[in-house]
């Protein structure tokens, strides 16, 4: 198994385990609120997808949110 930081071309293949946890969540199903999240998460960079892949299938991921704090 090999984990990775997810990018742009695993969004299609993300979208789909992402909608699945949506309905594990009782969300209805929605591929594409699933690749719009994915994508703005991506394209704003405030968070790290990683991806765990074998033989190049994604079978799962984990989100990783930036957060900034302020201390002072």
């Amino acid at each position: 198994m090999l984990i990775t930081i997810a990018d742009k071309k695993d969004i299609p293949a993300l979208a789909r385990l992402f909608d699945q946890y949506r309905a594990f969540y009782e969300q209805k199903p929605d591929i594409n609120k699933s690749v719009e999240f994915l994508s703005s998460r991506l394209e704003k960079n405030d968070s790290i997808i990683f991806v765990a892949r074998e033989n190049a299938e994604i079978l799962g991921f984990t989100n990783s949110t930036l957060a900034f704090h302020r201390w002072g």
